[in-house]
């Protein structure tokens, strides 16, 4: 009996990781078309990009998006930057920057949404906040015109990850450095921001950022293995406590009878 039930905690284990493996090889084919999108993209091969951004949607809509463990707000925020993508490859207005921004932000979330450890998106963390410290350096020596580029830059860089942050950073975190882009696009002249806004403003966003640096590894999965070996392990134990009792009474009995 005893051993029917490792035996059945045996199959469920395997079937949990059979199913972690499919899902895995649904989202490489994902990650393959978002790939070949943007690089058709950045050779400027926008009918071919439309053709491959469409067999995307494709295999989206055919999954079991349940196995592929999105929640419905990441569908959302994936559908929205689908339409976008798609929106800019079919409009003769759209520039070429806007294009790769878009087929960028886009390749940046697919990835985000299944990656176990660090996504691509957080690599672009040294690169903006040198910028921010930049456009601080500017604003200090009053220089107008070389801090609206640097504004200009940071702005389309936190575009481009903000997607990808939304499915992987605690919403407050989210909400601040939001917020600090808001003040920056609206209000941020020059004269108006201090350096205390500036520090805390920068201290949001390696905030922002360290929240990712956290161990990402699936704790549904580590749950499941831990409950599933400890059960195995005190099933054996207990089986082999009783078989040990067991030939302890017979060796007894033995020696009385003797």
């Amino acid at each position: 009996m005893k051993g029917r039930i490792v035996g059945i905690l045996l199959v469920l284990f395997f079937a949990y990781t059979t199913t972690v493996h499919a899902a895995e090889g649904q989202w490489e084919k994902l990650d393959n078309l978002s790939d070949q999108t943007l690089s058709l993209v950045e050779q400027k091969e926008y009918k071919a990009a439309q053709h491959l951004f469409r067999n995307f949607s494709n295999e989206f809509t055919s999954l079991n998006t349940a196995s592929l463990g999105v929640s419905a707000e990441d569908i959302r925020i994936l559908t929205l930057c689908y339409e976008q993508v798609e929106r800019s490859l079919l409009s003769s207005d759209s520039s070429d920057e806007e294009r790769l921004q878009k087929a960028t932000q886009f390749r940046l979330l697919v990835d985000a949404l299944h990656s176990k450890h660090q996504p691509m998106w957080t690599e672009l963390e040294g690169s903006m906040l040198a910028t921010f410290k930049e456009m601080r350096n500017e604003a200090v020596k009053g220089e107008q015109s070389a801090y609206e580029a640097q504004l200009k830059q940071f702005l389309k860089e936190y575009d481009m990850i903000l997607p990808s942050a939304q499915v992987d950073v605690s919403s407050p975190y989210v909400q601040r450095v939001s917020a600090d882009v808001h003040f920056l696009q609206t209000e941020g002249t020059l004269s108006e921001i201090n350096d205390e806004q500036f520090n805390q403003m920068e201290q949001n966003l390696k905030d922002f950022f360290e929240q990712v640096k956290e161990n990402r590894t699936d704790p549904s999965f580590i749950w499941v293995t831990i409950t599933t070996g400890s059960i195995i392990i005190a099933t054996l134990f207990y089986v082999g406590a009783r078989k040990y009792f067991a030939d302890q009474k017979r060796k007894s009995a033995r020696g009385r009878n003797d």
